[in-house]
């Protein structure tokens, strides 16, 4: 199962890499650039860094199913599996595996990053508790993406993954976006205080435990399309 996970981490390099660049340069830019800009509005800026770096996050798990997946397809890597000492247990647990530590490395980054660069506490809305809740997010829709390429292919349903990827990463700003144009402000300002860290680390923990669950549903799947084969 680790080495499974070493390989997926290896296809992922690129994604953890430009992860790590990104969130330092925006972190720099919101902190240095932007404030030089916009003035005294720190809790604006904050609040826009929060949503930006949750895309960062969603960018970094699903990388870890894109890339991965992608590269089967095209290497024919499931029928090479067939021919060494590996079950589809270890395959598929050390793929959902990839998938976590991607995101708890991700997570670890904004947490370090959100301590040497504190956000004002002015802010609705807490950058880490939308990045806990993207993290959540990311994780279940993996976990229920996984079994589709498992059971057709990746390719047969890149389509589905990249819409459900872009979705994850534009449907919160789009309905902020549509209720402000709404005129419904006030509401979102009370979901911006109802999500406060402690709730979206609830909110984690439950995707988390939806994600193991994922997990075993998709071994059992992985072990029906090996027979069925």
């Amino acid at each position: 199962m680790f080495a499974i996970t070493w390989k997926e981490t290896q296809k992922n390099a690129l994604a953890i890499g430009s992860f790590i660049v990104l969130s330092i340069g925006l972190v720099l830019v919101f902190n240095n650039v932007l404030p030089g800009i916009f003035g005294e509005e720190k809790a604006m800026l904050d609040t826009n860094y929060g949503l930006l770096m949750g895309i960062w996050i969603n960018m970094l798990v699903f990388s870890g199913l894109m890339s991965g997946e992608k590269e089967e397809d095209q290497n024919r890597g499931y029928e090479f599996y067939k021919t060494i000492p590996v079950s589809d247990r270890q395959i598929v647990l050390g793929k959902f595996l990839t998938v976590l530590l991607n995101t708890v490395f991700g997570v670890a980054v904004f947490m370090v990053l959100m301590g040497i660069f504190p956000y004002d506490m002015e802010t609705l809305l807490r950058p880490q508790a939308y990045v806990l809740v993207s993290a959540g997010v990311s994780l279940v829709l993996v976990g229920l993406l996984y079994p589709l390429c498992f059971r057709w292919g990746y390719t047969r349903v890149m389509s589905v993954v990249i819409l459900v990827y872009i979705g994850a990463m534009m449907l919160p700003q789009m309905l902020h976006l549509l209720l402000l144009i709404m005129d419904q402000e006030d509401l979102v300002d009370d979901i911006f205080r109802a999500l406060t860290v402690p709730a979206s680390l609830v909110f984690l923990a439950v995707s988390l435990v939806i994600y193991v669950l994922l997990a075993w549903r998709a071994v059992r799947l992985k072990q029906k399309v090996t027979l069925a084969g």
